[in-house]
């Protein structure tokens, strides 16, 4: 019995020897393969996952390839564009400034950038968390061919969206906060804003990989091309897109310089710099108590004692996701090639997986109701280009519904209501909105397009029943009512047109797509719109004329009829002016 026992017992000490436990590398392989979704043998589109434990690159590793046309595999070297993570970067760059003196967060930007017509009460501070008013503008801050593009100075000049709330007031994400932010550094450095960047963060730290949009990189590899999965022609690769508005999402990197960039972030030198360090303070706040914050370039959030700061980005076909833990001095950086929407979520598996945190833990909410009524994500609630327009028009945005007891139309999940001063509340994801006037709302304006078509329909059909010209004793009045029901016929299917054009613009065209500029069948839609306007008025104007010469009882009715319908076609004219401020 004792040898059989020894023999055992020994079988198992070299068992529990053999056992190895589970490396950070493999742990870190298994967590990007999740969040990446690879499958198919790896010959998908895929991305990168960079992770950083304790200061040290603990892994970097490539999953699927850059497309399905194209084999070779994604690795630490592939060039891709981070998008809106490029944010980080340029933040980071204007707190250098701050370090060294030339610049304060409490600066007013209107003194830095004159000729701009920046409100006086606007920060850097303000720019750098997103409080600072401005509107969003998508329509014209990207092109195919980036050599042609117009400088950043230009743009702003010329493209720079109203601020229509106070600073500090809301917080509303906004490109042109990191457009003005990299001017402000092309101002204190008296450079591009790219040779800035160049000088004072990727060369000190390595990064001899990262580049902007415009610059002609002599010897870098092709940026990875975006890709998207369609369910009845499968991948396809997206026409490359330049971001003209490269602070806010135009850098190009790779998984390797965003090593070194996250390795230094997570220093000490960045946690005993006040100046740097402000990527990690709270910059604002929807509420005291609340979970959620905004740094200086980046969103903050505490979740069960741990301080996460972190930063997402979306393009054509491409997806990033950068998520820090200071105090841990661990994060992770992890870079898609296809339209990857899961990476903002992933913090929650990561925290659980490394810290042993409960990722669904329940966050405070306040108790007091909602006021009813219909609400659009504050970011898109006012935009001010003509496509923009017309996607609030027919609804297409995010739009909450509240009736009763919080009770929701549109799935927001979780919904964690941080605050709600007046007309506006902060949910889950830092994402602000606001309360909609009774004449803002889509089905109002969706009502009035369907009434006015309806009227024009119902304008052909009274002329096509009367056909007065057929009546008419003179050649004269019969060739005017003639032209007169030409003018009509005209402007009713113009209108149709319009409409349709608009309609299938929406329909056929990604809302990232209208970033790019007008698509020929949005302009074509829009010009008809414009035109429509005009005949519609033509029309309605000559239909009492044509239908006028009858008894006098009828004629009275016509008029009736014609004045109302030239009311609707007022109100259509009014309604497509207040809709296509270009």
């Amino acid at each position: 019995m004792a040898k059989p026992l020894m023999l055992a017992l020994a079988a198992l000490a070299v068992a529990l020897v053999s056992v190895r436990p589970v490396s950070a590398a493999q742990s870190g392989s298994e967590f990007f393969e999740s969040v990446i979704g690879v499958s198919d043998g790896r010959k998908q589109p895929g991305g990168v996952g960079v992770l950083v434990e304790n200061g040290e690159v603990s892994l970097v590793e490539g999953f699927g390839t850059y497309a399905i046309g194209n084999p070779t595999p994604l690795s630490g070297d592939s060039v891709f564009a981070v998008a809106s993570v490029s944010k980080v970067v340029t933040a980071y760059t204007v707190l250098t400034f701050v370090q060294d003196g030339e610049l304060s967060l409490d600066t007013s930007v209107a003194e830095l950038l004159p000729d701009l017509g920046i409100p006086e009460g606007v920060q850097v501070r303000h720019l750098l968390s997103h409080t600072s008013g401005l509107e969003e503008r998508f329509v014209g801050t990207a092109s195919r061919d980036i050599s042609s593009g117009p400088a950043l100075r230009e743009m702003l000049a010329s493209e720079l969206p109203p601020f229509s709330y106070e600073p500090g007031e809301v917080y509303r994400y906004s490109n042109w906060n990191a457009a003005l932010l990299g001017l402000i550094v092309e101002e204190l450095s008296g450079k591009s804003f790219a040779a800035s960047v160049r000088e004072r963060v990727f060369e000190p730290l390595g990064m001899s990989s990262s580049f902007y949009s415009r610059e002609q990189h002599a010897g870098q590899n092709e940026r990875v091309p975006g890709n998207k999965y369609d369910w009845d022609k499968g991948w396809e690769e997206f026409s490359p897109f330049y971001v003209l508005l490269e602070p806010a999402g135009g850098l190009m990197t790779t998984p390797d310089d965003m090593a070194r960039f996250m390795t230094h972030l997570l220093s000490e030198e960045v946690a005993a710099s006040d100046a740097l360090s402000a990527l990690y303070a709270p910059s604002w706040q929807p509420s005291a108590d609340s979970a959620q914050a905004v740094g200086s370039g980046t969103m903050l959030r505490r979740h069960e004692g741990l301080r996460l700061a972190s930063h997402t980005g979306a393009f054509q076909g491409v997806a990033s996701c950068l998520v820090l833990v200071p105090e841990k001095r661990t994060g992770y950086f992890v870079v898609c090639n296809f339209e990857n929407t899961s990476l903002g979520d992933s913090w929650r598996e990561f925290v659980y997986q490394w810290f042993g945190v409960n990722q669904y833990a329940a966050a405070a909410k306040h108790d007091t109701p909602l006021p009813h009524g219909v609400y659009r994500d504050l970011r898109f609630q006012r935009s001010t280009r003509t496509a923009e327009r017309l996607s609030a028009l027919l609804g297409v945005g995010s739009e909450l519904r509240i009736t009763a007891a919080n009770e929701l139309s549109a799935a927001v999940s979780p919904l964690v209501v941080d605050s709600h001063p007046g007309d506006t509340f902060v949910v889950s994801g830092l994402d602000t909105f606001v309360r909609l006037r009774w004449y803002e709302r889509s089905e109002l304006r969706i009502a009035v397009l369907a009434v006015v078509l309806f009227a024009q329909l119902l304008m052909l059909l009274l002329i096509l029943l009367k056909r007065p010209w057929k009546r008419a004793a003179e050649a004269k009045v019969r060739a005017r009512c003639k032209f007169y029901w030409v003018i009509n016929s005209a402007g009713l299917f113009v209108g149709l047109a319009a409409v349709g054009f608009v309609v299938a613009g929406l329909a056929t065209v990604s809302p990232m797509e209208l970033m790019y500029g007008y698509t020929g069948t949005m302009q074509v839609g829009i010009a008809l719109a414009w035109v429509q306007s005009l005949l519609a008025l033509l029309a309605l104007g000559a239909t009492p004329f044509t239908l006028m010469r009858r008894t006098a009882a009828k004629r009275a009715r016509a008029l009736r009829v014609c004045a109302l319908l030239t009311l609707l076609s007022l109100s259509t004219v009014f309604f497509w002016l207040g809709w296509s401020i270009v």
